[in-house]
């Protein structure tokens, strides 16, 4: 059991403080009260870019193996930051020198000291994921708040659920339906109520990444993997739905936004990062055969599951600045090997 359940309950505290973040922030964002008619991808009232994390901070990345912990090292890195990779060998991150989580207190006193946490399960047994993705947040909230240190940490689009209207907003009431996304939002719950008792930190939900050698059951890969085994000849491709649609960002992006939130912890609780653009499984198949240059034919195997999931970026835009979603083939391309 989670330490709060508050964030589900339809009068929450945790849920009436959500609100009234994002409330305050984008005004009439928040469902039910009085929800501004603004595309997605549209700029929000002065929406404009406030900056890159301050170059005195140090990014402490739990995770720092993993396929997006890795990049976020990586583009850190590529600012110029100072910081430390932590992982369960303590292997080290590039330049940065590799810690075990057993030093995580030692780093998060560092001055300037923010915890990125790309950690985490997205399969196995409810024990597994509960380790993994709550128990693990717990504790890097509790030395956060301990140290003083800020916090960021990777939730996910599937605390959602089934969508109440066309763009998954931040102040949406959860309703998580796999055993990943009810783990998620139990770590959402833990970090809000660190954040009553003082913790500066930030859930950043994503939704659907894309991004060449991801680990595990992903159906972005499985489309992927499936076009660049076509000969030259082409072929068939049999995605499980391919007429689902998806909010899609490049991995790399994901993460460079990742590091511009950090500069922003502290002014809303959770922030989707998202594209604000749907995109439809097909097209995005038919985009990755353009870029291998094979013709596919597209064969569906077993139709159903939610037909849209996209985030509502205005909140998003608010903190960080509007950005254009990458093209189809853009994010075909990251995942295609060219001839």
């Amino acid at each position: 059991m989670c330490r709060r359940g508050h964030l589900i309950a339809s009068h929450c505290t945790h849920r009436d403080r959500l609100i009234a973040a994002v409330r305050g922030l984008v005004p009439g964002l928040a469902r039910g009260l009085g929800r501004a008619e603004v595309a997605g991808g549209a700029e929000p009232p002065g929406g404009s870019a406030r900056g890159v994390l301050v170059t005195d901070a140090y990014v402490v990345v739990v995770g720092a193996t993993g396929w997006v912990g890795r990049r976020v090292v990586a583009r850190a890195q590529e600012r110029g930051l100072l910081g430390a990779a932590v992982s369960r060998r303590g292997d080290p991150g590039g330049p940065w020198h590799g810690h075990p989580l057993t030093d995580l207190a030692k780093l998060a006193k560092r001055p300037g000291a923010m915890v990125v946490n790309a950690a985490g399960a997205t399969q196995g047994e409810w024990t597994t994921l509960y380790r993994a993705n709550v128990e693990l947040v717990e504790h890097l909230a509790r030395t956060c708040e301990e140290a003083g240190a800020g916090l960021v940490t990777l939730g996910s689009a599937a605390e959602y659920g089934a969508p109440i209207g066309p763009l998954f907003v931040e102040s949406d009431p959860p309703g998580p339906t796999s055993s990943y996304g009810r783990s998620k939002l139990a770590a959402t719950e833990v970090v809000l109520g660190h954040v009553d008792a003082g913790l500066r930190a930030m859930v950043v939900r994503m939704f659907n990444l894309v991004g060449a050698d991801r680990p595990g059951v992903d159906p972005i890969s499985d489309f992927a993997q499936e076009v660049n085994s076509l000969p030259a000849s082409g072929g068939v491709v049999h995605p499980f739905d391919s007429s689902l649609v998806r909010d899609l960002m490049g991995l790399d992006r994901a993460a460079d936004t990742v590091l511009d939130l950090c500069e922003h912890v502290g002014e809303a609780p959770v922030v989707n990062l998202c594209s604000g653009r749907g995109v439809r499984f097909r097209d995005l198949i038919k985009a990755m055969a353009d870029v291998r240059g094979v013709p596919v034919r597209i064969e569906d195997t077993s139709p159903g599951g939610i037909p849209t999931v996209v985030g509502d970026t205005r909140l998003l835009f608010r903190l960080v600045g509007v950005r254009e979603p990458q093209t189809v083939r853009e994010l075909a391309a990251l995942v295609i090997a060219t001839p």
